[in-house]
C-alpha cells in the first residue's frame, strides 16, 4: 500500500510540474527576428505603408490606434526617401519551450535619415501562427 501511495504522490507531483526549456540571446533567434525588422525598413523605403502595418501584432493595437501608426509610417516613408541607413545596436532574445512556450525579441537600431538620427527599439513576439510580429515600437531622436 505504501508503494502505491508513493507512486500516486510521485505521479501527482509530475503532473503538476511545469516543464520548460529556456534559451537566451542565441544568434539564430536574433536572425529570425531581424528578418522582420529588415522587411519593415525595406517596405518603408518602397513606400508600402499597408504592408509595413501588417508586420505589427494585433496586440500592438490594444495600446495604440491604427491612425497613430499610419501617421508614424507616413512620416517614416517621407523621411526614408532621403538616404536611410540602419544598424543593429543592441539585441536580446528569450525563447521558452514547453508548457509555457513563448518567444520574445528586442532589437535596437541606430538609424540615419539624412541629417536626422534616431534610435529605434522593436519588441517582437512569435504568435500562435508562428509568425514573428512587432509588439512595441519606440523611436527616439538623437543628437
Amino acid at each position: 500500500m505504501k508503494i502505491y501511495s508513493l507512486l500516486f504522490l510521485l505521479l501527482l507531483f509530475m503532473i503538476s510540474c511545469d516543464f520548460n526549456t529556456f534559451r537566451e540571446n542565441k544568434p539564430e533567434d536574433r536572425q529570425e527576428a531581424e528578418k522582420v525588422t529588415e522587411k519593415f525598413y525595406t517596405l518603408l523605403k518602397e513606400g508600402k505603408k499597408e504592408e509595413a502595418a501588417k508586420l505589427f501584432s494585433n496586440d500592438f493595437f490594444k495600446f495604440s490606434k491604427k491612425s497613430e501608426l499610419d501617421q508614424i509610417l507616413e512620416w517614416e516613408i517621407s523621411e526614408s526617401k532621403n538616404a536611410m541607413e540602419y544598424k543593429l545596436a543592441d539585441w536580446t532574445t528569450l525563447v521558452v519551450g514547453g508548457s509555457s512556450a513563448r518567444s520574445e525579441y528586442t532589437l535596437v537600431y541606430n538609424v540615419q535619415r539624412g541629417k536626422l538620427k534616431t534610435r529605434e527599439e522593436f519588441s517582437l513576439q512569435k504568435e500562435k501562427d508562428k509568425a514573428i510580429r512587432i509588439l512595441k515600437y519606440k523611436m527616439t531622436a538623437q543628437q
